[in-house]
């Protein structure tokens, strides 16, 4: 076996291109926690037979941005998704690497994988989003509905509104004629009602006024906008799919 092998550097910094390195096996742990600033967690990628990815073990406590908040590394939170729970992310920069079992040594990463891992994740293993267990149809607005789990006020559910407002003011800010996509959570089967401001929104589309057939387009367009974001494992949209225990509703992918 060669005394070195090649592995992937995937930075947290989206600005930073991802980069190879070579490791002296002689020095193998000391480099590995180097490149990912503290003591090292191997997990196992889904979908891919044999690959291991190295992050840092403290990382959302350790490795921070400038405003002394978790550095979310979205391109390795893309490869590891469907392993993390219902808002989880990886923090820090993430080492890809091949591992044989049988002789507990890593080997090197496979050629291709820079192109597989884009910046929005799309090409890697993704989270499916489950059929929605209800529709709510009424005048300029739709509600999809999935539930999540049994709460003392009833059922909680993950809520995607998608609606028509007119030009106004929203939580001090002025919005125009638009078509709209917001994803809430929602307890209780008889209310219908939600928090001003509340809610992530998935997408919009600005109208000069409503027309039903522009309404239908943007519909199936606001839904997918979700699942694209669900199957990246995007944590500001998967928390709001939390079963019980933080487990993600379909996180298997």
């Amino acid at each position: 076996m060669a005394n070195t092998y090649e592995v992937l550097l995937i930075p947290a910094d989206r600005g930073l291109p991802m980069r190879r390195v070579v490791i002296d096996r002689s020095e193998s742990l000391a480099t590995l926690q180097g490149l990912v600033n503290g003591n090292i967690q191997a997990l196992d990628v889904p979908g891919a037979a044999r690959m291991t990815a190295y992050i840092n073990e403290e990382g959302k406590f350790t490795c921070l941005d400038e405003h002394g908040k978790p550095l979310v590394n979205e391109r390795a939170t893309a490869v590891i998704g469907p392993l993390l729970d219902a808002g989880d992310f990886i923090a820090g920069d993430l080492v890809l690497s091949r591992f044989d079992p049988d002789k507990g040594e890593n080997l090197d990463c496979p050629e291709g994988w820079e192109a597989r891992i884009e910046v929005d994740g799309v090409t890697l293993p993704q989270r499916q989003l489950p059929e929605p267990e209800s529709v709510e149809r009424k005048d300029r607005q739709v509600r999809y509905y999935w539930r999540l789990r049994e709460e003392s006020a009833g059922a909680r559910y993950a809520v995607l509104t998608i609606s028509h407002r007119t030009a106004g003011t929203l939580s001090g800010k002025r919005h125009g004629n638009e078509f709209v996509a917001g994803l809430q959570t929602h307890t209780g089967t008889g209310c219908r009602s939600f928090a001003l401001g509340s809610g992530l929104g998935i997408a919009v589309e600005p109208v000069a006024r409503f027309s039903q057939t522009r309404f239908a387009e943007f519909e199936p367009r606001a839904l997918n906008a979700l699942k694209v974001l669900y199957g990246r494992s995007d944590h500001r949209v998967t928390r709001y799919f939390a079963t019980d225990h933080g487990i993600c509703l379909g996180a298997a992918a």
